[in-house]
């Protein structure tokens, strides 16, 4: 058992990013922030090995950095798993009693822009760098072609609640839009008149 110096004396909640560069030792980055309860929320971390600087996410926006002292993770056999975390025996333990979804594993580091176009719509299984993504649409499969699939364990179920639809064939968000009452009135007449048409001839 190791002392994680990392946890705060009072109740908070965390993101916490836990890193080991030979397979034996540890080190845990967090961030202490703010979940709203019966809502979707998009968290992420981005670590840049060089700078051993680890940046939290919440909903596309950046909560702040922590500074470690590793620079690079151990390439090992070590499971990985969502939702839950496996014990010094190999067993599944500390299920997570909630909904998750949009799962994604990258091999380089990620902007801002890149969580926040990943907020409201899924992303090409091609996107540069992503190593294992789990859509949870039915399944635990790797979206991927690296077939990183998962095997469930617990016996979880799949909601009808999810974050956003899927897109259609096109690769769209054309479903996902459900606003309303968004009417935005021109202050100036548009003329359609003959004089201000163009006539189009597809090529």
């Amino acid at each position: 058992a190791t002392q994680d110096n990392t946890l705060v004396t009072n109740t908070s909640y965390q993101l916490r990013l836990s890193l080991s560069s030979s397979g034996t030792n540890s080190e845990t980055l967090a961030m202490v922030f703010v979940p709203q309860i019966a809502v979707w929320q998009q968290v992420g971390v981005s670590w840049v090995a060089s700078t051993s600087t680890a940046t939290f996410y919440l909903n596309g926006v950046s909560l702040g950095t922590r500074v470690g002292a590793f620079t690079a993770i151990a390439d090992t056999t070590a499971k990985f798993a969502v939702g839950a975390s496996y014990d010094s025996g190999g067993n599944t333990t500390n299920f997570f009693n909630g909904l998750v979804d949009e799962v994604q594993l990258y091999n380089m580091t990620q902007s801002q822009s890149q969580f926040l176009a990943a907020l409201t719509s899924q992303i090409s299984t091609t996107t540069a760098g992503l190593q294992a993504y789990y859509k949870f649409n039915g399944d635990a499969t790797d979206s991927t072609t690296n077939a990183n699939n998962l095997t469930l364990r617990n016996t979880p179920s799949y909601s009808t609640n999810i974050p956003f639809p899927s897109p259609t064939t096109r690769l769209d968000i054309d479903q996902s839009a459900t606003t309303a009452g968004q009417d935005y009135d021109i202050p100036t007449a548009i003329s359609e008149g003959a004089t201000e048409r163009l006539t189009f001839t597809p090529a």
